[in-house]
């Protein structure tokens, strides 16, 4: 049942992300970065929005870690968007380390982090962790508010991506 409300949020209708100015840096260079450096690149990008002291984001990090592995040379890849923002920099660049996480992170604070996810969702952001998932042009196909398992978007990309 989980995997067919999860479905239908596919059914929403596609939105390009394009923002006058980033709020995001890179969590491991510090460089000012954009979610569209990550999109339109002909592959699905899957992007978890998570926070170093969510329970959720800590159980499941490293599945979404292996996922990114098995797919990023293929039709596939995971993003990392840390609500830690500057203050708890620190922490995400641990939580990275210490889940050995293989995917690339941005960060920004809680409040640009929700102000850019209302304005691509047009929904409000609920908390962490939450995913966005764009098609391979760049637009937003999928949103989850709550975890999701790594075998649930398997399935979504076997079933999609391959299409």
């Amino acid at each position: 049942m989980r995997f067919l409300c999860f479905v239908t949020a596919l059914l929403t209708s596609s939105v390009s992300i394009a923002l006058e100015h980033s709020p995001f840096s890179n969590l491991a260079t510090h460089q000012s970065e954009s979610l569209e450096n990550y999109t339109n690149d002909g592959k699905w990008l899957i992007v978890m929005i998570w926070a170093s002291d969510c329970i959720a984001c800590n159980n499941d990090a490293g599945s979404y870690s292996d996922l990114h592995t098995r797919h990023k040379n293929g039709n596939a890849s995971v993003l990392g968007l840390s609500i830690d923002g500057d203050v708890k920099r620190d922490e995400a660049i641990a939580f990275t380390k210490r889940h050995e996480i293989s995917f690339p992170n941005l960060i920004a604070n809680p409040d640009a982090v929700a102000n850019y996810y209302a304005q691509i969702t047009h929904t409000t952001w609920v908390g962490t962790p939450s995913f966005l998932i764009f098609n391979p042009q760049g637009n937003l196909e999928a949103k989850q508010a709550g975890a999701i398992p790594a075998e649930m978007l398997e399935q979504f990309l076997d079933q999609y991506a391959n299409d």
